[in-house]
Formats: C-alpha cells, structure tokens, sequence
C-alpha cells in the first residue's frame, strides 16, 4: 500500500519516480525551508536550530513557515532571510472551521515555487500536517522526526530519526534532529527581536504605570505538559542551565 502511494504522489505531483533523491549532500543545499505547524512558545523555542542552520549554511537561503499569529517571533530573525504564513485551520471564521480549499491552494503553489533543496519538519513526535506541508514543496530531501514504520505516509520525510520513547526540551528536540544531518549545535539560547516601535510603546505604558527603573519580574505560566514546562530553579535538580533569551535592545 505505502509503495502504491509513495509512486502516486511522486509521479502525480512532482513528476518524478520514487526514491529519486540523491543521498543527502550538504554542499548541494542552497534554499531551506524549516516548517513549523504549532504555537509561539514552540516557535521561539526552535530558534537555537535557526542559529545552527545559518551557520551549518551560511550562504544559503533559509525560509521559515509558521502559523500567522507567530510571525512576529521570527520576522527580525537575524539568521532568517523569509518568514511564510498561513491561517490555521481552527483560527478561521469559516464554514466548519477548516482551511478553505484555495487557500491550500495558494499555500501549496508558494511552497512549490520556493524550489528548496531542502524541507525541515521539527515537531516532536511526527506531524502528519508538518510532514505533508515538506514534501509538497517538491524538496529532495525532507528531514523531520519519522513516523512509525508502518505509517502509510512515511515516505513523506526521507531524511531524519525515530523520535525515541524519551522526553525532550522542544530546544533539544530540534537540535538533535539537526545532528542527524551532521549539523553541530551553537549553543541553546533563544533569540528574540522585537519591533522597535512596540517595545517602545510598552516602555512608556510601564512608565505611566510607575515601572520607571530597576529590575521587573517575568512569570511564565506553566504548560498542562510536563515536557513543556521550565525546569525549576533548584540548581542540584536542573539536568541543563535554563535557557536563556536574546533579546534586541
């Protein structure tokens, strides 16, 4: 059944016999396009893989596609050149909710016209909706967490590993998926920039709220997942340092 849709899929949609990628040259990837179908925390948390990317490729084109609401985590990147967006299905207005069949349409036309050589899914464990939206970009090589062997679409992603029975930070989670392909890590810390003139305007809200100096403190609500949630601060019980935020002046 896998090899019957493995032959439609690659013949009707991108003309071409299955198991046709070469094996997998890193000298040979010049657009890269990282998808990632999840929430903003999610998204800051793969920033370490964007870093690890742009260094691994510096003179490649590197791509990210995230859901519209996130846009703003990475669209001052400094190791991004494109940010793509997209409506998620359960964000819309209409009918039923689900995603309108021209707007898949678009979707899959702008994929496909990035000619990538190289298509990266980072969710943990596999993603059906991250793992079609590589492989209709037409990429040689598609890397992500693998679905199970016997998953009819495997063939979906064609570079990458098991996802393991073991808990990961969704930080490490990309890194070690990078390590599959050779890619070194540079370091775990996040990076964010934010818009200048909304950074401003939280300035003076602060100081209209008598914030004017000295040190604030951040409280992050916990996720109703134990993989998700920050390590306590108990040094003798962190397993790895917290990790830490880059921000932009």
């Amino acid at each position: 059944m896998e090899r019957w849709l493995e032959f439609f899929f690659e013949w009707g949609l991108h003309r071409r016999p299955p198991g046709a990628a070469p094996p997998f040259a890193p000298e040979r990837v010049g657009r890269i396009l990282v998808v990632y179908h999840y929430d903003i925390g999610d998204v800051l948390c793969i920033t370490p893989t964007l870093r690890a990317l742009r260094r691994a490729f510096p003179g490649a084109h590197l791509a990210i596609l995230v859901a519209e609401y996130c846009r703003a985590v990475v669209e001052r990147n400094p190791d991004v050149d494109e940010v793509l967006g997209y409506t998620r299905a359960k964000h819309q207005s209409r009918w039923l909710g689900r995603l309108a069949p021209w707007d898949l349409m678009r979707l899959t036309r702008d994929l496909r016209r990035q000619r990538l050589d190289l298509a990266i899914t980072m969710r943990r464990p596999y993603s059906p909706t991250d793992a079609w939206l590589a492989y209709v970009t037409g990429a040689p090589w598609r890397l992500g967490y693998l679905a199970p062997a016997t998953h009819p679409f495997r063939f979906f992603l064609n570079l990458g590993r098991d996802p393991e029975d073991k808990v990961l930070h969704e930080v490490d989670g990309g890194l070690e998926l990078l390590a599959s392909i050779g890619v070194p890590t540079t370091g775990r810390e996040l990076t964010l920039v934010p818009d200048p003139g909304i950074q401003a305007r939280v300035r003076q809200r602060l100081a209209e709220a008598g914030f004017s100096g000295g040190d604030l403190a951040l409280i992050h609500l916990s996720s109703r997942r134990e993989a998700n949630r920050w390590p306590g601060w108990n040094r003798k019980k962190l397993a790895t340092p917290p990790v830490r935020c880059n921000a932009g002046p």
